[in-house]
């Protein structure tokens, strides 16, 4: 039975054969054994979690474009950085504004008896 090597470099091959070279299942490639794994991680070295974030849209942000959070992804392995979270964005349409590029547009009507009296008219957010 062929002795079980840990760590990332293939073994040799009996049979002529080109060597390819595949992690050691038990030690994921590290060369080291965790004979005692944490009952949370069971040795990964992480767990997930649920996190809230708070993430600013800036202005003018379209349909399909991502914002990249460095430091709020994945933590990294081995004790690496965690990664970047990326936000992409979903533009919902909406019944009174429409957007033109960047530019946001509303129709609403327009009385001139009330904007001659100096009225606001046509602003349908606008309070009195």
């Amino acid at each position: 039975m062929p002795r079980q090597r840990h760590g990332a470099d293939p073994p040799p091959d009996a049979h002529g054969g080109v060597p390819s070279s595949n992690p050691c299942r038990k030690c994921g490639g590290t060369g080291r054994l965790i004979h005692q794994p944490c009952p949370d991680c069971h040795g990964g070295g992480f767990t997930r979690k649920r996190k809230t974030i708070k993430v600013s849209i800036p202005a003018g942000i379209d349909h399909g474009q991502t914002i990249s959070l460095r430091g709020q992804g994945h933590a990294g392995k081995n004790g690496g950085p965690a990664g970047d979270l990326l936000v992409t964005v979903m533009v919902q349409p909406h019944d009174v504004f429409r957007r033109d590029g960047t530019a946001v547009f509303c129709e609403a009507p327009h009385h001139l008896h009330a904007g001659g009296a100096g009225r606001r008219t046509g602003d349908p957010h606008h309070r009195r």
